[in-house]
């Protein structure tokens, strides 16, 4: 955005883009006091919310929008992709006692694949509606848009997901729905943590 669509130099759009960077540290040991303090499912629902709000604010920047509104929405990008990848990356190590180096590796992997096709998508979408005659600003706000769409489904997905899981073990049904989850305690150590 900042070096095709406002023709700024690589190192003035990089230096911006440090904030993301700084956010995704700086924002690390509040993560897990988050997760104690509000539970899983309020900080991934939530953290994936504000993920989506902030790419749809960005969808609307120009570049005559001050510096002192994007430093902070990139801020708050950063801050909720960093708290929410924190949320998912343990949560889905719970099924995985005892170190069993090759699930977890797998689980890594496939998250890393998809981190890859959601930047190979918005980079997609970016050139394919720049192929289409848009300007390069109007194809990346489009495509902020999308995405913050995309992550606020994803969000409604995630909370309504999550709610099935504790009803389906309510009613002790969650072992017959998801095969993968073998003992009594890893059930109820699951539905413990999403259901908070």
């Amino acid at each position: 955005l900042f070096q095709l669509a406002y023709g700024w130099s690589a190192v003035n759009a990089g230096l911006l883009v440090m904030v993301l960077f700084f956010d995704n540290l700086s924002i690390k040991p509040f993560a897990k006091y988050s997760i104690r303090w509000w539970g899983y499912r309020l900080v991934v629902v939530a953290a994936t919310l504000l993920g989506a709000a902030a790419l749809v604010i960005l969808s609307f920047v120009r570049e005559s929008t001050s510096l002192w509104l994007v430093v902070p929405i990139l801020y708050l990008s950063g801050a909720a992709r960093s708290v929410g990848f924190t949320s998912y990356m343990t949560m889905q190590y719970l099924e995985y006692q005892g170190g069993d180096g090759k699930c977890q590796s797998t689980v890594n992997t496939v998250h890393q694949v998809a981190t890859a096709l959601g930047i190979a998508g918005s980079v997609g979408l970016v050139s394919t509606l720049g192929a289409l005659g848009l300007q390069q600003l109007a194809a990346h706000q489009i495509t902020f848009a999308v995405i913050g769409v995309v992550l606020a489904a994803t969000a409604l997905w995630v909370r309504l997901g999550l709610r099935q899981v504790g009803q389906l073990w309510q009613n002790n049904d969650l072992e017959k729905a998801y095969p993968g989850i073998h003992t009594r305690s890893n059930v109820t150590m699951y539905y413990k943590v999403v259901s908070q």
